[in-house]
């Protein structure tokens, strides 16, 4: 007889990794290790035993653990926003709230771990908007639970663009255990934010250090037609939105003529890249992004949440 479970499951079906779907399903569990799936009757009959519990669950399917491959665990307990079509509005509401809620980041890098687990999660890409951001999921309390990495984000236009670079750069090398964090554990990265708020000079300061020190590089691309405009022309709500803040002088950006994928595609080449959004996309950009090894964390809610629901044209 096999090895006793200490639970077993019986679900309305399971299915693996490959997309193999089994209905219905009975999945055998000894402490956090799977001993077998299969159908109820053969679970049963080769791993009950005296101590097993039996958990009915008719209405469940059993997944492997998913991948939220863009979290923003930090944002966790400022909630749904509301949305009013105006992306540059909402951005400065994000911006404001980060700065003016004490309970960010660690409480709300907590909560969000938890409910990120309690909802199937197994894996995460985080975007830390800080450094204490990133500590705080490394340091959670079980963090072998929600392995992954926290790609920590960069802002810098213009002449001085590198400038704050360096000194957070500083500041991850201080974090606790930041000699064990290389490529192989997975657990530090670098976000470049987007084409419209860190300059080529960021992007490629971003890659040098991530090839120095291991850590996963991923940035938001292609996400908006405001985007598209900056890149190409110098020009748009982007460029007033930077004027606004004080930001803006002729080195931030010259018009290009170019699409944000042919902009960063030499940073692009030089690395493992994971890009967020690509909402707007000809095939000739997804061949390139084929070609650079690039992955993309696509997620059609937030397109439709921000109204950029045709992908692709």
């Amino acid at each position: 007889m096999e090895r006793p479970a200490h639970i077993i499951l019986l679900a309305a079906g399971a299915c693996d990794d490959l997309g193999t779907v089994l209905r219905p399903a009975a999945v055998a569990l000894r402490g956090h290790r799977i001993l077998a799936v299969g159908r109820p009757e053969a679970i049963a009959s080769a791993h009950r035993g005296r101590d097993t519990a039996i958990q009915e669950r008719p209405r469940e399917v059993v997944l492997p653990a998913l991948v939220n491959a863009h979290a923003h665990l930090d944002l966790t307990l400022l909630g749904p926003r509301p949305y009013g079509g105006n992306f540059m509005a909402w951005l400065r509401d994000i911006a404001q709230c980060r700065r003016a809620d004490p309970r960010l980041p660690r409480e709300s890098v907590a909560a969000g771990l938890e409910q990120s687990q309690s909802a199937g999660v197994g894996v995460v890409g985080d975007i830390a908007g800080t450094a204490e951001a990133a500590q705080a999921r490394l340091e959670s309390p079980e963090p072998g639970q929600m392995p992954g990495v926290s790609f920590v984000e960069c802002f810098g236009v213009g002449r001085r663009q590198v400038d704050g670079f360096i000194e957070l750069a500083r500041r991850l090398g201080q974090l606790p255990g930041a000699e064990k964090l290389h490529a192989e554990e997975g657990a530090l990265g670098l976000q470049p934010h987007a084409p419209y708020s860190a300059g080529a000079a960021l992007y490629a300061a971003a890659g040098q250090l991530a090839e120095a020190r291991g850590y996963r590089l991923c940035t938001h691309l292609a996400e908006s037609p405001a985007e598209l405009q900056f890149v190409r022309d110098a020009a748009g709500p982007f460029a007033r939105l930077l004027a606004d803040l004080g930001k803006w002088d002729e080195s931030v950006m010259k018009p290009t003529g170019l699409h944000p994928v042919e902009w960063l595609e030499p940073e692009l080449r030089r690395g493992d890249w994971l890009v967020a959004h690509c909402n707007y996309l000809a095939q000739a950009h997804i061949q390139t992004l084929a070609a650079c090894r690039v992955s993309v964390a696509y997620c059609p809610l937030a397109s439709e949440y921000f109204g950029f629901p045709d992908r692709g044209r």
